[in-house]
């Protein structure tokens, strides 16, 4: 029988098994959690560590995961990014904003975020938004091809990871209400708030970081981009103020959804599930007899709701025999009884930054934030604190080149531009990042500030 103090460590076996096949294979990361998972679990099974009956219950943790009702919006969301590119609504919307930037005397790349921020809490994923974005912006390649194009698709495109009610904050929110529970039930008395946290306390919680980040970005981008004076694309004045219209009903319906789920008025499910039907309904008339173009929407949407799906059941697979080592509970103490000061903490944060460089958002919020936010939460005392830092340590590596996520996606396709080129057009944005990310390290009242508004 192997000693629990040398079985704890087979855990970290893992976690770097799982990382280096992520960077140096060409396998899916599903593929990789799942070898991984039968690797270590036969392994455990011939050591004595753990029995075969107990990981029968990973039949029973698929069956309670796929009914998990926030998972019924995946794919809904999925569904409402790709209809709304399908349909040439993005592109209107985009179109609308320039004009209204132009008209205001502000440099139009300022429509780029103010359209991220609109579509990307609708859009699913920062790849999704990444590729939308750059598809959308074909009109000027050229342009955003540069080292300052590629920055400002980038940063935009992660805009959803903090801005609610986005799927990432709505899976993350139940990610951390997990963790909450977890925490709690170690006994410990360090939380400072009884109250169990949940999607909706998520919300609340990312909503002014994200709009003071906002306001940064927004600003960066004003100055990067002042010289810059070009009108907007026109087209004939009738198509274009009919265009205009579809855009005001598109923004009007979006704004109304976010609403009613940030609010607590509707289900991140009946949101997305109503915005589907008019988008539908709309497409359905813009598409007749158009039987190929619904079969490339279906697709899409069923392969990526399918591959985050295959992600998240792998993703437990991988969590079950990560806990039944009991390695959970060794990062958890080192977490816990780490001093709570400054510098322990950054390391602790520094961590998650190094898995996000190799990793997506959802990878994260499956793997790597179950893991380590139990003990955050009881190091910290404050789970929507520990929540939003999370996100903002998880949106900063996305922005570091050449491995970050959001980085590589904005690059495909673009013509060379040098690491260290792009490294310089990102700086303020990150440097913008870092100060929020202190001013919440430092005032975790502004995470609380809506826990008690309406």
């Amino acid at each position: 029988m192997i000693s629990l103090e040398v079985t704890q460590t087979f855990g970290i076996g893992m976690l770097f098994s799982v990382s280096a096949l992520t960077v140096f294979s060409s396998l899916a990361v599903w593929e990789v959690l799942v070898a991984v998972s039968t690797v270590f679990a036969l392994f455990g099974l011939a050591g004595g560590v753990f029995n075969l009956p107990i990981l029968g219950l990973l039949a029973s943790r698929l069956s309670g995961l796929l009914e998990n009702d926030l998972l019924q919006a995946v794919p809904l969301y999925v569904f409402f990014g790709i209809l709304l590119q399908y349909s040439g609504l993005a592109n209107d919307i985009l179109q609308l904003l320039k004009r209204l930037c132009y008209r205001l005397l502000l440099p139009q790349e300022l429509a780029v975020i103010l359209f991220s921020g609109l579509i990307s809490p609708m859009n699913g994923s920062v790849a999704a938004s990444a590729g939308l974005l750059k598809r959308t912006l074909s009109d000027k390649a050229a342009d955003h091809d540069s080292a300052n194009g590629i920055s400002l698709i980038s940063c935009a495109a992660t805009v959803g990871l903090v801005i609610p009610p986005s799927l990432v904050l709505i899976l993350m929110g139940d990610a951390m209400m997990r963790a909450h529970t977890e925490a709690f039930n170690n006994g410990l008395s360090s939380i400072s708030n009884p109250h169990v946290m949940n999607t909706q306390d998520m919300f609340h919680a990312a909503l002014l970081p994200g709009l003071l980040l906002f306001i940064l970005w927004a600003i960066v981008i004003a100055w990067k981009f002042r010289h810059l004076s070009e009108s907007p694309i026109t087209t004939g004045a009738g198509a274009e103020t009919f265009s205009f219209l579809k855009a005001g009903f598109a923004i009007a319906l979006i704004v109304l959804l976010l609403s009613g789920v940030f609010s607590g008025w509707l289900y991140a499910v009946e949101a997305a599930a109503t915005g589907c039907l008019v988008l539908a309904v709309y497409v359905a008339w813009l598409m007749r007899n158009k039987l190929s173009v619904w079969q490339e929407i279906f697709r899409h949407t069923f392969s990526f709701s399918g591959s985050l799906l295959t992600l998240l059941m792998a993703a437990t697979t991988f969590s079950l025999v990560f806990r039944l080592y009991e390695t959970d509970q060794l990062i958890n103490n080192w977490i816990v009884h780490s001093p709570p000061d400054t510098l322990h903490i950054a390391v602790i944060f520094v961590g998650v930054a190094v898995c996000a460089w190799m990793m997506d958002a959802f990878e994260l919020i499956f793997v790597i934030i179950p893991i380590v936010s139990p003990g955050l939460i009881l190091l910290m005392g404050d789970a929507q604190q520990v929540a939003v830092l999370l996100l903002l340590v998880i949106q900063m590596s996305f922005l570091l080149p050449p491995l970050g996520y959001a980085v590589v996606i904005a690059r495909q396709a673009a013509g060379s531009v040098r690491t260290r080129d792009l490294l310089k057009a990102l700086s303020p944005y990150l440097a913008a990042l870092c100060l929020v990310f202190i001013w919440i390290l430092f005032n975790p009242g502004w995470v609380h500030w809506l826990d008690n508004q309406g």
